[in-house]
């Protein structure tokens, strides 16, 4: 009898503690999100939403916010949603699980545009210290459709895509997106002749990024963490019988002008040749010459409609293969 007296001791006790601890958590998860709504404020955003509450007894903190809305008046820019709910396990407090809303409204200079999804997840670990440095940082997103004015914009099937710590400041970084609907005024821009599928079948990223400083809760104090190299181990886009893959790497110097170099291999490179000429990527006046070039440079891959050239990047001017093409592209953030 004082055996089980005490083993209903024990539980009694950790479960008041747990009891305890939990409801701490749940004050300080609640303050957290109070000092971030705060924060933004302070720098001039507008935040409001409906309700926030906690649950999830005894193993997470579930907090969900209903009808959140984020605006900053001097950008012209807004987000509201139905919904969010972040998720804490109890134990493991650097791991957030995100799922958010499936009905979202971005305004953007003047426009307004309405996303809807099937569904959505994120997860996200952080170094719970004081600094809570970005670990890692998952998303999944399945039937997106934008539109504006009931007009359809772009939709896509899926997207996959997973950010890595790997060590300092230095981020691996891998996307699959699969079936894109790209927006009419690009697609008019980038298939005018309507020769290519409505749909890009898919694109697919796996490279590593290098900053100045890491990505952590001081990341958006001030100037934006700068990208100081950028790895492309693999880039993929799959268009109708369009094939490009591409790989290389690209530096950026203090004013944040690219230098390096990223080789491009294409399947079927007249069609290429043919959407940056219509398109403006490439000049009329240069056209013949860049046809003339890769139609040399194609029977050294074995396929004459085939070709692999390099895009480099150098004293602060673009070349394709031997074709400059202007000022080198700059990476310019606030």
């Amino acid at each position: 009898m004082r055996r089980s007296a005490k083993i209903f001791g024990v539980v009694g006790a950790s479960a008041l503690i747990l009891s305890v601890l939990w409801l701490a958590g749940s004050e300080l998860s609640s303050r957290a999100i109070a000092r971030a709504v705060d924060g933004l404020e302070t720098d001039g955003w507008d935040v409001q939403y409906r309700g926030l509450e906690t649950g999830g007894f005894p193993s997470r903190f579930d907090t969900r916010i209903d009808a959140p809305e984020i605006a900053d008046p001097s950008a012209a820019f807004a987000w509201e949603s139905s919904d969010i709910e972040l998720r804490v396990h109890t134990f493991r407090p650097g791991v957030i699980e995100i799922e958010p809303g499936l009905s979202h409204t971005i305004t953007w200079g003047g426009r307004d545009i309405e996303i809807r999804l099937t569904t959505a997840t994120a997860a996200g670990h952080v170094a719970p210290l004081a600094d809570f440095a970005l670990r890692a940082v998952s998303v999944e997103i399945a039937e997106l459709v934008a539109t504006e004015a009931a007009r359809v914009l772009f939709s896509l099937r899926s997207v996959t895509s997973q950010i890595r710590n790997l060590d300092g400041p230095v981020y691996d970084v891998v996307a699959d997106i699969d079936a894109v609907t790209p927006p009419p005024d690009i697609r008019a821009l980038l298939d005018p002749d309507g020769a290519l599928p409505n749909v890009i079948e898919g694109l697919s990223l796996d490279a590593s990024v290098t900053f100045d400083r890491p990505l952590d809760r001081f990341a958006i104090d001030g100037a934006y963490p700068r990208p100081l190299a950028i790895t492309v181990r693999s880039f993929q886009a799959n268009w109708g019988d369009l094939r490009i893959q591409v790989q290389g790497t690209l530096r950026t110097d203090p004013a944040g002008v690219i230098d390096g170099e990223l080789v491009i291999a294409a399947q079927n490179w007249r069609e290429i040749v043919d959407v940056a000429a219509v398109s403006g990527v490439l000049p009329d006046t240069m056209r013949g010459a860049v046809e003339t070039s890769l139609a040399l440079l194609a029977p050294l891959s074995g396929d004459p409609e085939n070709v692999e050239a390099p895009l480099s990047f150098t004293e602060g001017r673009a070349f394709f293969g031997p074709f400059p093409l202007g000022p080198a592209p700059r990476i310019d953030l606030p």
